[in-house]
């Protein structure tokens, strides 16, 4: 199975040692669909919501088990997390999981298109 990163989880990000040993990188990536991008309450980790903003970019792992990803991610209780199309920079086409915030909240902030490490 596939998984979209966007966050801490991207190679060189702080979560990322929990994501290395589960899976294999295959490619960076972008969302097909548009979304939004945004900081968690100033907290130093994004959330993706599905309000249409523009594409995210990210990275695409391919890993057996989302068992603790889950663990990480706080789902279901914080995050939903559900299939999503993505395009990789090879130009493939893939079905990819992908975590969304379970909270709704309505921002003031403009989002971003993609979480750098000066954000954490």
């Amino acid at each position: 199975m596939f998984l979209f990163v966007y966050g801490s989880l991207k190679k060189d990000f702080k979560y990322h040692y929990i994501l290395e040993p589960l899976g294999a990188f295959v490619c960076k990536a972008s969302t097909i669909s548009k979304y939004s991008l945004y900081e968690y309450q100033g907290s130093g980790f994004p959330y993706l919501s599905k309000t249409e903003h523009s594409s995210i970019k990210g990275e695409l792992y391919e890993i057996d088990d989302l068992a603790k990803i889950d663990v990480l991610e706080e789902y279901p209780t914080f995050y939903d997390r559900e299939q999503i199309d993505i395009i990789g920079d090879n130009g493939f086409k893939y079905k990819a999981y992908c975590y969304f915030l379970k909270e709704k909240i309505i921002e003031k902030k403009e989002p971003f298109s993609q979480w750098t490490l000066s954000m954490e």
